[in-house]
């Protein structure tokens, strides 16, 4: 492999998707839409196959011979891999559900990696009732938590509609012009999406991946809710002037950015409070651009609310929780019933193939 240009996250973290509050939303069509990707290897396998342990190593292998890796982690499981992108021309990635992936060009652009070749079918059998009965209790566990994720984002969006007539959205845009102007502009615009944020089997995550690369860390101070809406200008400012950018989003309103990183120079747009433990060079007051009689007449309603929506959030991450013990105990039974043996010696073959191309 021949690597031209580094990719902009080399080494970053990035999650695959979101439980957002219309269900699973998955963000493999911006990766593999990447028109710089030239070949896409698609991993099958039941939970507990060593999907993750596959791309783990192929990314170990690709850094040791100075290659680029962006890891791109399960939103569900986020110490779970569910696709690497290395030297920004080969992908491999989970092609099982929910982010199920097909061939749509097998053998000229994708490959199929069977790892189910590699497990015991009639161990798998006499554990067919218990795989049955775990599988219903996790997909049982998720619609619970995604009927929690609606609510609380029903909530959030009576609070937003609160507060948009209490937004000097004029203001904000004189403030989104003069940061402009410490921003290079220009190169062939593009926006691709780089999430940062999870609703997870294991809480609220978070990865620091936009500050890590940054060279200036802005923290948008989100008073009541406007600084979702002052990133969305920077954002249309990005496009506006062909500058590109990369946009992470709210995991339960995926067209909401809670942050913005710019490529050319470096610079981060981080959603936060002041009590937040963020890094920061500077802080962007969105007090400034709020007009506080009109807040006034809400403010005891929209605190209310986003109580409300706290106490929705949490219940979903109980039941996210209680999917993931489900899930743990399928993997413990797949494996169990896997070689693992023949399984790494198929593995390190393969990445012997493919980083002597």
């Amino acid at each position: 492999m021949k690597i031209s240009k580094r990719y902009e996250f080399d080494g970053g973290r990035l999650f695959v998707g979101a439980n957002s509050a219309s269900g699973f939303v998955s963000f493999y069509d911006t990766i593999l839409n990447d028109e710089k990707i030239e070949k896409i290897y698609i991993i099958k396998g039941g939970p507990g196959t060593g999907k993750s342990r596959f791309m783990g190593d192929a990314a170990k292998r690709a850094e040791e011979l100075s290659y680029s890796v962006e890891r791109y982690y399960c939103s569900s499981d986020p110490d779970s891999l569910d696709a690497v992108v290395i030297g920004g021309k080969y992908a491999l990635l989970d092609g099982t559900a929910p982010h199920t992936v097909e061939a749509s060009c097998a053998g000229a652009r994708e490959e199929i990696i069977n790892l189910g070749a590699f497990w015991d079918s009639d161990r798998l059998a006499e554990s067919l009732d218990k795989i049955k009965e775990l599988s219903k209790k996790k997909s049982k566990c998720y619609k619970r938590a995604y009927r929690y994720l609606e609510a609380a984002e029903n909530v959030r969006e009576i609070n937003n509609r609160l507060i948009l007539p209490t937004f000097l959205e004029n203001k904000a845009k004189g403030a989104v012009d003069r940061i402009f102007g410490e921003i290079k502009k220009g190169g062939s615009h593009s926006l691709s999406v780089g999430m940062i944020c999870s609703v997870s089997m294991k809480g609220r995550v978070r990865f620091d991946t936009y500050e890590h690369f940054a060279d200036k860390v802005y923290l948008v101070d989100d008073f009541y809710g406007v600084g979702a809406l002052y990133l969305r200008l920077i954002i249309m400012k990005a496009i506006e002037t062909d500058t590109p950018v990369r946009v992470s989003y709210d995991p339960l309103d995926t067209i909401s950015p809670n942050a913005v990183f710019f490529p050319n120079d470096k610079k981060a747009f981080l959603l936060g409070r002041e009590g937040d433990i963020l890094p920061r060079d500077a802080v962007i007051n969105m007090r400034r651009f709020v007009d506080n009689t009109a807040l006034s007449l809400v403010r005891s309603e929209y605190r209310f609310n986003e109580k409300l929506y706290e106490a929705l959030l949490s219940s979903a991450e109980e039941k996210l929780r209680e999917a993931g013990k489900h899930h743990f105990e399928l993997e413990k039974i797949y494996e169990e019933c896997m070689d693992f043996g023949s399984k790494e010696v198929f593995c390190n073959n393969f990445l012997n193939n493919l980083f002597n191309n």
